[in-house]
């Protein structure tokens, strides 16, 4: 069975600590103890995992940290200055039970942000091309320098038979991904013809709006004419009451208005006009 790829942290001393994360980034497991011989931590470490990178918080790497990378063959990482205690605590959030333990953590935490741009570019490139399953395979070869490029690790870690398996499920999605382009182009044809009948719906509603408007200023004005025109025959009939004239005034049949308005008023009581 294929062992799970870790980063492993050392931190050397009376009492050394040792700490092993997945390159994803979980913690796989982390110790400390004093008198940690050489063996023993190397046996601690493979029973954790397939060390890719073997990690210091030292600018310049302790002996006992090269010797741990060089009987695995695996990748040396160590910062440019220093860590400084401060940044190590903030990395590993208490997880951790003395500072030796700490120091550790935070070195493989540390060694997996050198890494993470490289293997965020594998983990593309394999999802890609349908190998997500060897993604850690492939970072295992590219890290240690025993591929030269992702697409030569890929072709050592994936047997030629799965390979053409593969190509071929990906010729499959290939085909599906056509239909669902030709499925996604016919959606946008679609709406873009919702779109149209939407704005072209906009627009007989603006004119319907524009009619009812004009229905209703019609209106306005006809009542506005109607009551111009009782004005003035009110106007007429207060005059004829004034003068005690005899007045027929002619209208018209709107707004309930009889046809022909006669108004008779006599000069005097004993004066008498008919009509």
């Amino acid at each position: 069975m294929d062992k799970i790829r870790v980063i492993a942290g050392i931190d050397p001393g009376m009492t050394t600590g040792v700490a092993a994360i997945s390159l994803s980034g979980d913690i796989i497991g982390i110790t400390s103890k004093k008198d940690f011989r050489l063996g023993e931590i190397i046996e601690f470490i493979a029973s954790l995992g397939k060390p890719v990178i073997v990690s210091t918080d030292r600018k310049d790497a302790p002996e006992l940290a090269r010797k741990i990378a060089s009987s695995f063959s695996a990748a040396l990482c160590s910062p440019p200055e220093d860590m400084k205690e401060e940044e190590k605590a903030i990395m590993t959030k208490g997880m951790y039970r003395d500072s030796h333990e700490r120091d550790s953590l935070a070195s493989a935490i540390y060694a997996k942000s050198v890494y993470q741009k490289i293997m965020d570019k594998i983990d593309r490139s394999a999802g890609t091309m349908g190998l997500s399953d060897y993604a850690d395979r492939i970072k295992d070869l590219v890290i240690r320098g025993e591929a030269r490029n992702i697409a030569e690790a890929m072709d050592k870690c994936v047997p030629r038979t799965e390979t053409k398996a593969v190509q071929k499920e990906r010729g499959i999605d290939s085909r599906y991904v056509k239909r669902l382009e030709s499925q996604v182009n016919k959606y946008k044809s679609l709406t873009s013809d919702i779109d149209i009948f939407e704005r072209e719906l906009d627009v007989i509603k603006l004119r319907k709006q524009v009619s009812d408007l004009e229905v209703s200023l019609k209106k306005q004005a006809l009542r506005a004419d109607v009551a111009e025109r009782k004005s003035k025959l009110l106007s007429l009939l207060m005059k004829a009451q004034m003068e005690r004239a005899f007045l027929v005034v002619p209208l018209g049949q709107e707004e309930g208005l009889p046809g022909t308005a006669i108004y008779v008023n006599t000069p005097s009581r004993s004066s008498k006009r008919t009509c």
